[in-house]
């Protein structure tokens, strides 16, 4: 970008991080969030990360490396704050997810009543987390418990949250008890 005499920016940076997020390259893309924080270097100029920088960092944690990053994920979730920016319920999904996936469906309860308190409404991808977290746990009686939270709170499941109900609900030979 120098070459060309051109400075980046905010954009620019949050799709150079979501570049390299999806590339696997987190070392690699943790280093320009602190650059972004820090300075660009030769480009000058600090710039403040935005909730879908954050967003995108706390996803890439997540499915990298899942287990030992979750912790560095939480992190970057409670520096986003410090920095004063709310987050939104695709910063919280990741985590919720990273929870369920190592046994922790406790946590991820706690995020995601924590994320009501704060006013968000989880949406069909966060409760979809919740409902596959609490079957891959063994809990499928909770996991139907969820479902009709959902839906109570007008939430309509697709085709996905139906499919890891069914699943589960198959494995565990409580198809009729539906």
């Amino acid at each position: 970008m120098a070459t060309f005499g051109c400075r980046p920016n905010v954009t620019t940076c949050d799709t150079l991080i979501t570049g390299l997020r999806r590339t696997g390259n987190m070392n690699l893309t943790l280093k320009l969030h602190q650059e972004m924080v820090n300075g660009m270097g030769d480009f000058g100029g600090i710039y403040k990360p935005n909730v879908f920088c954050y967003g995108s960092l706390i996803d890439g944690l997540y499915k990298l490396c899942k287990k030992t990053k979750l912790v560095e994920a939480n992190r970057l979730l409670e520096l986003m704050m410090q920095r004063g920016l709310n987050p939104v319920i695709f910063t919280y999904t990741p985590l919720l997810n990273g929870y369920c996936l190592v046994g922790k469906v406790n946590v991820a309860i706690a995020l995601f009543d924590s994320m009501a308190r704060k006013g968000f409404m989880p949406d069909v991808f966060s409760y979809s987390v919740l409902i596959n977290g609490y079957c891959k746990n063994f809990n499928v009686e909770e996991a139907m418990n969820v479902s009709r939270e959902m839906i109570l709170n007008g939430v309509k499941p697709t085709i996905a949250t139906y499919n890891i109900l069914l699943t589960d609900l198959f494995q565990a030979k409580k198809v009729g008890e539906v």
